[in-house]
């Protein structure tokens, strides 16, 4: 238990190192292509966007028992520092869209833009964690793969269309995502 416990402590190190970087002001790459202008903001995202924050608790709980929660934390653990290293040296940005805030759903968007100012775009931690999340789920719970592969996909969706994430940030993270993993069940055995 005192290795998940080190992992757990270094994840919440990795978000940690998140948000210190997201509070920097020299975001200055923007990684927008004409085809993220097709995508529509739609406000009502911001719940699954959110919905991550309660993804990724839960799935650690369903498998801090269970012989994939050290393959899990490791995975998120090197997608995360990893990921700080490329916001570091290529800090992105996303130009959010004019909200008004006479919804709920935008009153949360209008929260999340102003507590997460230049969103450490590239690559978006939301997606490679909700992607890492789902296939640790999935290998612990098969009868619920599918609902966890459903939510991992609608987060990372949502990405685009609150407009924190381009398609670029979302292709990193998958990229991301799938080398953590494979780091993880190929590399870190070796050691």
């Amino acid at each position: 238990m005192t290795e998940k416990m080190i992992l757990i402590a270094f994840l919440f190190g990795g978000v940690l190192l998140y948000s210190l970087m997201d509070t920097r002001a020299n975001a200055r790459h923007d990684f927008r292509s004409s085809a993220d202008s097709l995508i529509p903001f739609v406000s009502q995202m911001i719940y699954p966007y959110l919905a991550l924050f309660v993804f990724v608790p839960i799935t650690l709980l369903l498998l801090i028992l269970t012989k994939f929660a050290v393959p899990y934390i490791e995975a998120l653990d090197i997608a995360m520092y990893t990921g700080a290293l490329s916001w570091f040296l290529l800090p992105a940005k996303m130009h959010h869209p004019h909200v008004y805030g006479k919804t709920i759903s935008e009153k949360l968007v209008l929260a999340v833009y102003k507590d997460n100012p230049h969103a450490n775009a590239f690559p978006s931690a939301h997606v490679f964690s909700s992607l890492i999340t789902a296939y640790y789920l999935s290998l612990a719970i098969p009868a619920y793969s599918a609902l966890a592969w459903l939510v991992a996909i609608v987060i990372a969706l949502s990405t685009m269309f609150v407009k924190r994430h381009s398609i670029k940030d979302v292709g990193a993270a998958i990229v991301w995502a799938l080398c953590a993993i494979l780091l993880v069940q190929n590399v870190i055995p070796l050691l």
